[in-house]
C-alpha cells in the first residue's frame, strides 16, 4: 500500500523472500524532483566514507524517479519521544550531534553545479509568487499574512542577514532538513539517519539548529498543548503556562547545551551563539508553517511557539543564555 509523505510516495515492498525494501517515488515539480533525486544519489556515495548508519539505495529508476532502500525495522526518534513523552537519551543526542559534525566536515560533493553555498529561504516574508499563493492552505495564508505584516520581525531578519553575510561561517555538506523524525531507531538499537533529499553544500549551522530546534519545539509544544487538570475561572492560566514553561526549559536546557558542545568538539570549531539562536528560531517558524499546511486555522499552541520564535529573533540573548549557562556545566 502506498503512503503519501511530503513530496514522496512511500511503499514497503518485498525485495526477496527473506527481506523487504522501502520504495520511494519522488513527486512534485520536475526540476525540484530532479534536484532531490541527485542529492539522494550524492549522499548514498558518502555513507561509507563518513561511517554513519544510513540505509543504502538498492535500486534506482531515473525515469520514474524511484529509489528502493534497505528496510529498517524500527521507529523515528520523534515518534519515540511523542509516545514516551520524554526527550531522547543523552547517548542518542551525543551520537546525533557527532554525526551531524561528520556530515558537515565533508568537502563539497554536492550534486549541484553551484559553487556558492545555499542560504536560508526567507523570501516569503516579503512576497509570494502567484504559484506559491495558489497552493497555500487557509492556515498557511493566515500565518504568512501575520508574518508579512510583522515589520519588527522583517527588520530583525534583514539585520541578521546583513551581519551574517559579513561574517565567516563554517561551510560544508549539510543534511539540509534535519529533524528528529529524520532519524530511525532500529529494533537492533542502531540509529539510522534518513531522508537526504536536501543534501547540499551550505551553512552547516542549520543542521545543528535542526537538532536543537526539535528538542526545543517538542518541549514547548508539550507545555502549550496541555491544560490544567481542573478547568476553573479562578485559575491563573498565564501563571500556569509560565510556570510550566520554566520547568520545561530547566529540563531541556542541559540537553541543548550537550548537543552544542558535542557538535563543536567534533567539528573542531566554536559556533556563534546568536547564529544558533537565529537558525533555531527559523527552524521553529518553518515547523509552524509546515503544520499550517493541513489546517484552516492555527492552533493556540502553534501561535504561542511562533511568538517565542519571534522573540528569539528580536532578542536572542535569553536563548543564548539558556544554552551558554548550561554549557559551562557540561
Amino acid at each position: 500500500m502506498k503512503q503519501l509523505k511530503g513530496r514522496n510516495n512511500l511503499e514497503r515492498v518485498r525485495e526477496n523472500k527473506d527481506s523487504h525494501a522501502l520504495r520511494k517515488q519522488l513527486i512534485g515539480d520536475p526540476a525540484d524532483r530532479d534536484r532531490r533525486y541527485k542529492n539522494l544519489l550524492a549522499w548514498d556515495k558518502c555513507i561509507d566514507t563518513v561511517n554513519i548508519a544510513s540505509p543504502h539505495i538498492l535500486k534506482t529508476d531515473s525515469e520514474s524517479y524511484t529509489l528502493a532502500y534497505e528496510w529498517i525495522d524500527g521507529k523515528s526518534v520523534q515518534d519515540m519521544c511523542a509516545e514516551s513523552g520524554k526527550h531522547p537519551s543523552k547517548k542518542i543526542l551525543v551520537d546525533l550531534a557527532a554525526n551531524l559534525a561528520r556530515i558537515n566536515s565533508l568537502p563539497n560533493v554536492s550534486a549541484s553545479d553551484k559553487a556558492e553555498p545555499s542560504s536560508v529561504n526567507n523570501e516569503f516574508l516579503l512576497a509570494l509568487k502567484k504559484e506559491e499563493y495558489a497552493n497555500l492552505s487557509g492556515g498557511e495564508i493566515t500565518l504568512i499574512g501575520i508574518l508579512q505584516h510583522d515589520y519588527q520581525l522583517i527588520h530583525a531578519v534583514d539585520h541578521f542577514f546583513q551581519r551574517f553575510h559579513r561574517s565567516k561561517h563554517h561551510i560544508g555538506m549539510c543534511h539540509g532538513d534535519f529533524r528528529l523524525d529524520q532519524v530511525m531507531l532500529g529494533n537492533n538499537g542502531q540509529l539510522y539517519m534518513v531522508d537526504f533529499e536536501e543534501f547540499h553544500y551550505g551553512y552547516t549551522t542549520c543542521d545543528i539548529a535542526g537538532l536543537i530546534g526539535s528538542l526545543f519545539f517538542n518541549a514547548l509544544f508539550k507545555v502549550f498543548s496541555s491544560a490544567p487538570d481542573a478547568l476553573s475561572e479562578t485559575i491563573d492560566y498565564a501563571g500556569y503556562y509560565q510556570s510550566e514553561e520554566m520547568k520545561a526549559l530547566d529540563e531541556v536546557a542541559p540537553l541543548l547545551s550537550l548537543c552544542v558542545t558535542t557538535y563543536e568538539k567534533k567539528l573542531g570549531e566554536k559556533i556563534d551563539p546568536d547564529e544558533i539562536a537565529y537558525f533555531v528560531a527559523w527552524f521553529m517558524i518553518e515547523r509552524i508553517i509546515s503544520r499550517a499546511k493541513f489546517v484552516f486555522k492555527i492552533s493556540p499552541a502553534d501561535k504561542a511557539i511562533l511568538g517565542i520564535a519571534r522573540a528569539i529573533i528580536l532578542e536572542p540573548a535569553d536563548f543564548t543564555d539558556l544554552i551558554c549557562s548550561s554549557r559551562k556545566e557540561n
